[in-house]
């Protein structure tokens, strides 16, 4: 049985799409998202951070110094 052109590209298409649709409705959907929730989170702390060193006037070493002897390490 040989198929013709026609026929192949039916079934390419059929292919294509099939993957296409799994890849909306299969279990790795969000995993695009969660990426995005994860940079944006991370955005967000790194902004606070800056915005509390300006605040308070200290640099990381001394915020850390003061974390480490508030925690007892």
């Amino acid at each position: 049985m040989t198929f013709s052109r026609i026929e192949k590209a039916v079934t390419r298409l059929q292919a294509v799409w099939l993957v296409h649709a799994e890849r909306i409705t299969g279990p790795r959907r969000d995993a695009g998202m969660e990426t995005l929730e994860k940079l944006i989170l991370g955005a967000v702390v790194l902004g606070v951070a800056v915005t509390f060193g300006t605040v308070f006037k200290s640099t990381s070493t001394s915020l850390m110094n003061r974390f480490t002897a508030a925690v007892g390490l």
